[in-house]
């Protein structure tokens, strides 16, 4: 599953969009990466 971060976002919105990638990361078994990485688009 690819996430894309839209520039229009505001930062509370990309945190909870990282908390929901984290949570169907670890349901499907996977490590789920950092947020620096995330936000970057670096994984």
């Amino acid at each position: 599953m690819m996430y894309a971060i839209d520039p229009t976002m505001s930062f509370a919105q990309v945190v909870q969009y990282y908390k929901d990638y984290v949570k169907r990361t670890k349901s499907c078994g996977r490590k789920p990466v950092s947020f620096l990485r995330f936000v970057t688009g670096r994984y």
